[in-house]
């Protein structure tokens, strides 16, 4: 069901998709949508991709997608969405078990919690792009075990804002990890577990040499 490109904006009626359990995608892109209410997808027990990009999102309840456990990729990007939109990213989709991709980029989120992603062990992809993230805490990815895509490009990342270089630890399957436009001035924190990578991208940092032995 495609609705993007269109006025909506406010999603205030639960019963809107309640005959549509048998839809599996969902684009409700590019409206001007503020509100959802809590019980709005309840019914689309089998959704697989749904889009919120480019709306006026600022909060979002907890219960939102709690029925959505066949949900596979989501689009929450270029919103108004911050850290105090929700009680956390883990608990808005700990029942989103099938979760692969998560695109969170061209929002307002300012820093990367502990135990943030927690439940989403399946997650493939992450895009925190173009956000204004100035702090990872120490656990910030733990429970992201198949992650390979990490995006943190275009935030206002320092070597300081890493709480601890063993943040990136539990990223075992990473492959793919962007850091370009930061403000990062070494890639200290990426020895003991870069070697897994096979692309790395950190243009348009404050990088002023190469540590030997990054890879090790």
């Amino acid at each position: 069901l495609d609705l993007s490109h269109n006025l909506i904006q406010w999603l205030l009626d639960p019963t809107v998709f309640t005959d549509l359990t048998g839809l599996s995608s969902l684009s409700l892109n590019r409206n001007t949508i503020e509100l959802i209410h809590r019980n709005c997808f309840d019914k689309l027990v089998s959704l697989k991709c749904l889009n919120l990009s480019e709306n006026n999102l600022k909060i979002l309840n907890n219960q939102l997608f709690r029925n959505l456990i066949n949900l596979t990729e989501i689009n929450l990007s270029r919103n108004s969405l911050s850290n105090s939109s929700f009680l956390s990213v883990d608990y808005l989709f700990r029942n989103t078990i099938h979760l692969v991709k998560l695109d969170l980029s061209f929002n307002k989120f300012t820093k990367l919690e502990s135990l943030m992603f927690k439940s989403l062990n399946k997650l493939f992809t992450l895009n925190l792009a173009s956000n204004q993230i100035e702090f990872i805490e120490k656990e910030a990815f733990k429970g992201l075990a198949s992650l390979k895509e990490l995006n943190l490009s275009s935030n206002q990342l320092s070597n300081e804002s890493i709480e601890d270089a063993s943040v990136f630890y539990d990223l075992n399957q990473l492959k793919y990890l962007y850091l370009s436009h930061n403000k990062l001035k070494s890639l200290s924190f990426l020895k003991g577990h870069a070697h897994q990578l096979v692309y790395l991208v950190v243009n348009d940092n404050e990088i002023e040499s190469v540590e030997s032995k990054i890879c090790n």
